[in-house]
């Protein structure tokens, strides 16, 4: 038996990073199409003078793309302008990849194969990896997986950087689903999405063959860096519990997460102060871990008592 045709619509926003989105679409020219699939991809750039149409250009001929631009600066416009075009352009599912991200050969036959196979799953997230810099300290933590679950499971969390979404959770006869402004530059709005699709009855599974490979850049992989994206992400977290969850649920939350991140931050610390005397490089390992805590900590309390660490306020998406 046949399957039946499906139309599918890669969405990539961006923001003044030219090279990455062509690597991103290198990858994608590569994709296997699955028999029966419509397959096309929609580039929206956000910036009031766009750079990216030269670099389209390359792609002419090799796969559909259709190019839009969201003058207004923030992670939030950018994608709410992807999935109002995505649902005027009527395709079946929107896939959604980081322009910082590339993808294997075979991303689409899993993502698709999954699709077809849970019928009741409107959102499907993927696995990815995200790779250390060649020129990173050996004692910076190792790359790993994430979302390494078998393909079907269900799971709680998901982002846009490596996402399948039915058409209908965005369309205004379905969920009606856009992505939150207060988001704008702090990112964490498409987790703070699928935790909304979540509460409206949602179920997300896995992908694990869908893989997304994202290669950090020199930039981000210094402890400065790190421990200010650590510190954003809890601040991210405490944003979306209060949002989404009772205030003394989030409070709790909040509680167990300040107390964890000074137990384990300080333990951390001093066994790796001790470490350092016959093991420079584990323990400069536990030290890095120590302060990964606290960046936690600060985190939460950034979000009770200080103002937005606007992560994105530069780079946009």
């Amino acid at each position: 038996m046949k399957n039946a045709p499906l139309s599918f619509c890669m969405v990539i926003c961006s923001r003044r990073r030219p090279a990455l989105i062509s690597q991103a679409l290198a990858s994608i020219t590569a994709l296997e199409i699955p028999e029966g699939v419509r397959f096309s991809v929609l580039v929206v750039e956000n910036d009031s003078a766009p750079q990216y149409a030269e670099v389209l250009a390359e792609f002419e001929g090799k796969i559909s793309i259709q190019y839009e631009t969201e003058p207004k600066p923030g992670l939030t416009y950018v994608r709410n302008r992807a999935l109002d075009t995505a649902e005027s352009l009527g395709f079946d599912w929107i896939g959604g990849i980081d322009d910082d991200v590339v993808i294997p050969k075979d991303w689409l036959v899993h993502m698709v194969s999954a699709i077809r196979t849970y019928p009741d799953t409107q959102v499907f997230y993927g696995n990815w990896i995200r790779h250390n810099h060649p020129d990173e300290p050996k004692w910076h933590p190792r790359a790993h997986h994430y979302n390494k679950n078998p393909t079907g499971k269900q799971i709680k969390v998901s982002s846009f950087n490596n996402i399948a979404v039915r058409a209908d959770v965005i369309s205004q006869s379905g969920m009606g689903l856009r992505f939150d402004h207060r988001f704008r530059f702090i990112g964490g709005e498409d987790t703070d999405f699928t935790r909304s699709y979540r509460k409206a009855g949602g179920i997300i599974r896995a992908v694990h063959g869908a893989l997304a490979e994202e290669y950090n850049s020199l930039e981000r992989s210094t402890m400065a860096e790190r421990l200010f994206r650590v510190e954003t992400a809890e601040y991210i977290s405490a944003v979306i519990r209060n949002k989404h969850d009772s205030k003394l649920k989030a409070l709790f939350w909040s509680f167990q997460t300040v107390y964890r991140g000074l137990v384990l931050g300080i333990s951390n610390l001093v066994l790796g102060l001790v470490l350092i005397l016959y093991d420079k490089e584990l323990g400069l390992k536990y030290i890095s871990a120590g302060r990964r805590f606290f960046a936690r900590v600060r985190g939460v309390f950034r979000y009770y008592f200080g103002s937005d660490p606007e992560l994105y306020r530069d780079e946009g998406a």
